[in-house]
């Protein structure tokens, strides 16, 4: 019955339906779409982000663990590029580490772990498709969530994150396509403007482009082919598309020109998994749940606050694999005091 309903065993036991879901207001999609009704399976993921930051609250209480208060708050009427600073300052994270990350995936999980510290639960969907939702997010206080399309590439879930991080501070919801039409009266794309220039100014300060052009022998680039835009997106760790938009926001590239290259960017999105293989089980649900999250079930789990049934039911994974989930938060925790 559970498992048809995609409820907990123990919403059936109760004496009456649960009450006080937040409905989701907030998904992206992708430009140019026609928003679409929420699919079944949307409804799903929102409802499981929900019940795991019910269940992280109740863990929190069981064994004494306070949430730091993500207290960035901002208006429509503020300086994107002044809110994205205070957003870095918040998260900690320089531009030195910035720039000295390996890979795409080195830099997702470290700005993951970075908004989780400042008091964001991130998780990644399960099995949602890119045409429902590239990610949402639920203003809640405490633990407010930011949720991740994983079919996405690591570096668009990157800007997903930033641009939900804008939404939960400006405590508004409405729907998220990644655009950018300006000219629109309606506060729905009032507020998509804002978020994604929050993003593209978090993740490429625009006070940082004059020397990282320098460095990188670009200071000349007018037309900034693909090949250039790459150049530029890997010293960042973000997208070809978030490379440009910092550009815009710079002043070094036309506004009425990335529109159209915005929309080409998009359409050839690819989530590179034939490059990175199968992904085992036990990361996925790690994933899913989160590492805060997760770690969160493992103390209450060593701690006997719950169960070996709790603690495979919240990380969604056998009990075997709940030991491979703390090995790689361990080498995880191990890399990052290396």
């Amino acid at each position: 019955m559970a498992v048809l309903y995609k409820r907990p065993l123990a919403v059936f036991y109760l004496p009456e339906p649960p009450q006080g879901f937040t409905a989701l207001r907030d998904f992206r999609t992708l430009a140019g779409e026609k928003q679409p009704s929420r699919s079944p399976r949307l409804e799903i993921e929102t409802r499981r982000a929900q019940q795991r930051r019910e269940a992280a609250l109740d863990i929190a209480d069981a064994i004494g663990e306070e949430f730091p208060t993500f207290r960035i708050s901002t208006e429509l009427a503020q300086d994107p590029v002044a809110v994205a600073s205070r957003l870095r300052q918040t998260l900690g994270v320089s531009l030195e580490e910035q720039f000295a990350w390996k890979d795409q995936y080195q830099a997702l999980n470290s700005w993951k772990r970075a908004v989780e510290h400042a008091g964001v639960l991130v998780f990644q969907t399960e099995n949602l498709a890119i045409r429902d939702a590239r990610g949402f997010s639920l203003a809640l206080q405490p633990l407010p969530i930011v949720a991740l399309n994983s079919k996405e590439s690591p570096r668009g879930r990157v800007f997903t994150l930033f641009h939900e991080l804008a939404h939960i501070a400006l405590r508004a919801s409405g729907v998220c396509d990644l655009h950018d039409q300006t000219g629109s009266a309606r506060e729905i794309d009032r507020i998509e403007v804002f978020c994604n220039r929050v993003a593209g100014a978090s993740l490429v300060p625009p006070a940082s482009i004059a020397n990282t052009l320098a460095t990188l022998n670009l200071e000349r680039e007018t037309e900034w082919s693909d090949a250039a835009l790459r150049i530029l997106a890997d010293r960042y760790s973000v997208s070809s598309d978030a490379a440009l938009r910092s550009l815009v926001l710079a002043g070094r590239y036309p506004a009425n020109a990335y529109a159209a290259r915005h929309v080409a960017f998009l359409k050839a999105w690819d989530s590179d998994k034939s490059k990175g293989g199968r992904v085992p089980y036990f990361r996925r649900a790690l994933g899913w749940s989160g590492r805060r999250f997760a770690r969160m079930a493992l103390t209450a789990y060593d701690d006997q606050r719950i169960s070996s049934a709790d603690v495979t039911e919240y990380l969604h994974v056998k009990i075997k694999q709940v030991e491979q989930i703390r090995s790689a938060l361990r080498k995880e925790d191990y890399a990052e005091t290396a």
